[in-house]
């Protein structure tokens, strides 16, 4: 009975607590995956860290996406991704854009892009939110990361 009682006061406790905000740890394995028919498919993976002890859902991405200061646009998602609780997790994000958007630019970065096709790398920024939500809170993760995109 004393063991009983026990479980169900840790029970009530971790039931009744507010959970806390997960935070965006890094972006891993940003590629191109495919070129064709004038778009560039690029893929993603954003990872978190969940701190909570019960799982939550992907609510929404507000990602806006830069190639060599130039912005591509914003990131397709699906929100069916499962966020498992107590871990680290991965969101997959994905963009498309047509080539002739980086060449049109009248930022004037047209060397800066022929830089990047010869060394095949590019410059690419993630910023934005990424809304979770755990127990009927949302939370807003900041996301801001800029990294090489290696063009194959």
């Amino acid at each position: 009975m004393k063991y009983t009682f026990l479980i169900f006061t840790c029970l009530f406790f971790i039931a009744c607590s507010k959970p806390a905000a997960p935070t965006f740890l890094k972006m891993e394995d940003v590629e191109v995956v495919d070129v064709k028919d004038k778009q560039v498919y690029v893929t993603a993976n954003a990872v978190f860290n969940n701190p909570n002890p019960v799982a939550g859902k992907l609510v929404d991405t507000d990602l806006k996406v830069i190639v060599n200061e130039i912005d591509m646009g914003t990131v397709q998602q699906d929100t069916t991704t499962a966020i498992p609780a107590n871990s680290n997790f991965k969101v997959p994000v994905h963009i498309n854009f047509p080539i002739n958007k980086v060449f049109s630019s009248k930022k004037g970065l047209l060397k800066g892009v022929l830089n990047a096709l010869i060394d095949k790398k590019a410059n690419v920024k993630y910023e934005g939110t990424i809304t979770l939500n755990f127990l009927k809170v949302n939370f807003d993760v900041p996301v801001d990361y800029e990294g090489e995109l290696v063009i194959k």
